[in-house]
């Protein structure tokens, strides 16, 4: 397995004839999906057979940039969604496998091992990147724009690990509002910024609308009550599925409609337990 992937691709063509269809990176050692090249092109295979062609969006500059101590700008904001939007990770950690009541498909602890495994550095200063450094990140990605309007980034999505216990002193709200400033700070409010963490109330909304959030999502991840309490054993525990819902609603009345994304996980009724 290699060590280097882009963060997401397209996938097209092949003999189900798939319309441009963009798919974010997640690599495994078992995965049978493979990308291998089928006379001369690059195409994922499954099993062997071939599924599509892979056209992937070219690596930004900024990719070759590092900090003093060698920290790359793309471990603090990674392009993606087919290079329109810059992905910020604040805390690559979920509090809630702490204590086993993860949500049962989520990757987040399996990623941070599999980074390691590939040589990655990942200590507990780089669990939590500097504030600064991140919001620098941001900003180098965004200068590359001018170069190419068309293909550069549109908007940033912020998000991280569940906090369900104060972390540097701080909850999930205040944490990952601290990045937001300095983001807002370095590159300003014109481009959107969505913050994906867990449902707020309605005055921790407020306090994320007036830091400069442009949409919010809170991932609901599935409807069915006993479904959600199995497979989201912490988020059922921590908030509730009723509370839950109840924050979602609220969060619109200081968003505003269109500008609260409950996104759900396709397909998770179906998993085997």
């Amino acid at each position: 397995m290699g060590t280097k992937a882009p963060q997401d691709y397209r996938i097209k063509g092949g003999p189900y004839g798939l319309r441009p269809t963009l798919v974010r990176n997640r690599s495994s050692d078992v995965s049978p999906y493979v990308v291998d090249l089928v006379d001369g092109r690059p195409t994922m295979c499954l099993d062997g057979l071939p599924i599509g062609l892979v056209e992937c969006t070219p690596e930004p500059k900024y990719y070759s940039q590092t900090f003093e101590d060698g920290t790359p700008y793309s471990q603090l904001a990674a392009t993606n969604l087919g290079g329109h939007g810059i992905f910020v990770t604040p805390f690559h950690h979920c509090q809630h496998w702490d204590d086993g009541s993860e949500c049962r498909y989520c990757d987040i602890g399996a990623t941070v091992g599999l980074r390691k495994k590939v040589g990655k550095r990942i200590g507990a200063d780089e669990l939590i990147p500097d504030v600064h450094r991140a919001a620098e990140a941001v900003a180098a990605a965004f200068s590359e724009r001018w170069e190419n309007p068309e293909h550069g980034p549109k908007a940033i999505v912020l998000s991280g690990g569940s906090i369900a216990r104060p972390l540097r002193g701080m909850n999930e709200v205040d944490f990952y509002l601290e990045y937001v400033r300095a983001i807002r700070e370095r590159v300003g409010g014109r481009w959107p910024l969505c913050l994906v963490i867990e449902a707020a109330d309605k005055e921790d909304m407020k306090k994320i609308r007036e830091a400069g959030v442009s949409s919010f999502s809170a991932d609901f991840e599935v409807w069915d009550e006993g479904i959600f309490n199995a497979l989201c054993p912490g988020k059922a525990r921590h908030i509730g599925r009723e509370l839950w819902i109840k924050r979602i609603l609220d969060s619109v009345d200081v968003m505003g409609e269109g500008n609260v994304i409950p996104c759900f996980v396709a397909g998770v009724e179906l998993a085997q337990p």
